[in-house]
């Protein structure tokens, strides 16, 4: 191996994604069994798409196609897809703008009624509206 220009220590969704985008050879230490196998900074290894700032919308979409992007290098990849739910308890209309910008974005995404079809522990409780992104 040759000498790295860089030690990145953890190879969760940062260290991964820096790794990935470094210029040189790097060298990356973490004691976890694989890569992004620990919950990556409290985030439970979650991207989350749909929020109410554009800015961190593009910066999500970004860092999605990044990880999708690794995941062709690893024979056993770092991240599963297994799709994400947003349930809300009252409706704010500006994430109306969030769904219509990842729907343009080419994600999709799923208004649904009933929630708690998708995560059983929804049941009983009151939401006003949900969605379901089935590729996040």
């Amino acid at each position: 191996m040759p000498r790295p220009d860089t030690i990145i220590v953890g190879a969760g969704l940062a260290g991964a994604s820096v790794a990935a985008r470094l210029p040189g050879p790097s060298l990356v230490v973490d004691q976890a069994p694989q890569p992004g196998a620990e919950a990556s900074a409290q985030n439970a290894g979650m991207v989350r798409l749909l929020v109410e700032d554009p800015v961190e919308r593009r910066l999500a979409l970004r860092a999605e196609s990044l990880l999708a992007a690794l995941d062709e290098h690893w024979p056993d990849p770092p991240s599963t897809v297994t799709g994400g739910l947003l349930a809300l308890v009252h409706d704010p209309a500006h994430l109306d703008d969030g769904v219509a910008h990842l729907r343009l974005a080419g994600i999709p995404v799923e208004a649904i009624d009933h929630p708690a079809e998708v995560a059983p522990a929804l049941a009983g409780a009151r939401t006003a509206r949900a969605w379901w992104l089935p590729t996040a």
